[in-house]
């Protein structure tokens, strides 16, 4: 089982909504599932963020880490990165992260 089919397995329930195949999570869940993909050693590829807008979600911003996606440490410095990112809020006032795996 690869790192997506765990964490939608494991944490689909923490969901608020899911858009274009990808789990939105609220900020503090959005730190558990970069806390299991630590554990799991997964690399965060990207984040997409969201917001609601009337009658559904649209994406207002990404990040895409595919940069270091490639170094040694990329499981590290990805979920770092990740994890300074949203630790306190999401970014552009958005309600909702996905991540890309």
């Amino acid at each position: 089982m690869d790192t997506e089919e765990i964490i939608r397995k494991k944490y689909s329930n923490l969901a608020v909504s899911e858009k274009a195949g990808e789990l939105l999570f609220r900020q503090p869940d959005a730190l558990t599932i970069i806390d299991e993909c630590e554990r799991l050693g997964a690399v965060v590829i990207g984040m997409n963020f969201w917001k609601w807008k009337g009658d559904g979600y649209m994406e207002v911003n990404s990040t895409d880490y595919s940069s270091i996606n490639t170094l040694p440490d990329a499981t590290k410095e990805t979920i770092d990165a990740a994890r300074e990112l949203i630790k306190d809020k999401l970014p552009d006032n958005a309600d909702c992260v996905s991540f890309v795996l």
